[in-house]
């Protein structure tokens, strides 16, 4: 259940839908001219210059402010900023920095203003990550309550259903977020100028909120790849059907017929979509035990990847990484599972910077792997609890000391502590452990006494 609710909010945060940290400072009815900073602060982002991008936004919020430039492109640096930090998982930061963006929004164009409306959806997409879901709620509610007649239809209507479906499903509160969802695809598919493709994102979210409430058939029936030629979205969907009844054989063929339909049809964006073609293939071979040719479609994959991803010193996509991690994992060949981490880590400290969640995850899973190797040699042990402390670190940095989510990390960096005879520092992690699992337990029953 949580992976298909984590696969759906992956969905609607890759396809943009909550548009709050991306749009524009200004309504599409107010246009402005691209900002020089703004076009230069993109550029260095999509090159992986985030120190770079983050300067130059600092920079031209401390000027206009200083002489009072116009407000519309001040908030403009402001929500780049804050997008700027949620994609280095510091979310803190993003929300400060969107929480000035509002403030000043309200100020130059009035409370009820379409870009307030996305002001707020942002915000809550922010409060829902720093684990504070009924925060966000409130604040799309209030959202939603604020918006005017004229923007019943709007793109910012439809960002604001869409978080609350998300919030809705993580709660399994499967009708509220069934009508959410709903309402946001019907409300983006509303607008005329907008290309069906935009709305990819809702239908998405809505086909993953059936399939995990038990509603197979409506999700299945909702198309979730318009931006795909028609034929290739047709033979894409017709696979991921096989492959979720168990329909190996068929899935395979229809994953096959795919990827011979993007070779003869070169272009964009069918090409796009081969490294995801090439993924499902392997995890269809992988699930009919036939692991070497699995292996040989995520590699292939993970090239495609790797030669678009050279252009901007980035490193590939977690979806064509972590096949590959996890048959290695599971075929006990741990050690070919470290030059691709180590890979990761050095590209991702670069490009987030070295305390992100990102770097913390992979440096979490390095110590994995090195604990995995401590039987071989007893040095392993000592690398995996330098690397837990670090990963560890840098998390409770970011999510804060209590958070839920530490105690797995927490639990195996007190077993490496425990193999190495360090019992002091392996008592304290205990105590944090219990600390957590404690507050939590509070606060479940808090929640069912109400």
């Amino acid at each position: 259940m949580k992976a298909a609710l984590v696969l759906a909010a992956s969905l609607f945060c890759a396809s943009g839908v909550s548009s709050g940290l991306a749009q524009d400072a200004v309504a599409p009815d107010r246009p402005i001219a691209m900002d020089p900073v703004v076009a230069a602060s993109l550029k260095a982002e999509s090159e992986g210059r985030w120190v770079d991008a983050e300067k130059m936004l600092l920079d031209a919020v401390h000027k206009a402010e200083s002489s009072e430039a116009d407000r519309p492109q001040v908030s403009l640096y402001f929500k780049r900023l804050s997008g700027l930090h949620m994609r280095k998982d510091q979310f803190t930061e993003a929300l400060d920095w969107m929480r000035r963006a509002r403030a000043l929004d309200e100020k130059t164009f009035g409370p009820t203003d379409k870009s307030v409306v996305g002001d707020m959806s942002a915000i809550a997409q922010i409060l829902r990550f720093l684990g504070s879901p009924k925060d966000a709620e409130g604040i799309l509610n209030e959202a939603l309550h604020i918006i005017t007649p004229e923007l019943q239809n709007s793109v910012e209507r439809a960002g604001v259903l869409a978080n609350l479906g998300l919030i809705y499903s993580s709660e399994q509160r499967w009708s509220e977020a069934q009508s959410a969802g709903e309402e946001a695809l019907k409300t983006c598919e509303s607008r005329p100028s907008m290309p069906s493709s935009a709305c990819d994102g809702y239908r998405g979210m809505l086909a993953e909120i059936y399939r995990v409430s038990g509603r197979a058939i409506e999700a299945d029936q909702v198309p979730v790849n318009s931006y795909l030629p028609a034929e290739l979205a047709d033979l894409d969907n017709q696979a991921g059907h096989y492959y979720r009844d168990g329909l190996l054989a068929q899935a395979e063929a229809s994953y096959r017929d795919a990827i011979g339909w993007i070779e003869r049809n070169p272009g964009m964006p069918a090409e796009n979509q081969m490294p995801n073609e090439l993924v499902m293939l392997g995890a269809v071979l992988e699930r009919q035990g036939r692991d070497n040719e699995a292996e040989e479609s995520y590699k292939d994959a993970l090239q495609l990847e790797e030669s678009r991803a050279k252009l901007h010193q980035l490193f590939p996509d977690c979806c064509t990484v972590d096949p590959l991690l996890n048959l290695y994992e599971k075929q006990g060949r741990i050690d070919e599972l470290l030059p691709i981490l180590q890979q990761a880590l050095a590209v991702e400290q670069r490009n987030f910077g070295e305390e992100s969640r990102n770097a913390a995850e992979t440096l979490i899973a390095l110590a994995g792997v090195y604990s995995r190797q401590g039987k071989k040699d007893r040095k392993n042990y000592v690398e995996a609890a330098a690397l837990y402390r670090r990963g560890l670190e840098i998390q409770q940095k970011n999510m804060g000391s209590d958070d839920p989510d530490l105690v797995d990390t927490l639990t195996s960096y007190a077993q490496v502590l425990g193999t190495l005879h360090d019992d002091s520092t392996a008592a304290q992690v205990h105590a944090q452990i219990e600390a957590i699992q404690k507050k939590t337990a509070d606060e479940t029953r808090s929640t069912a006494s109400r």
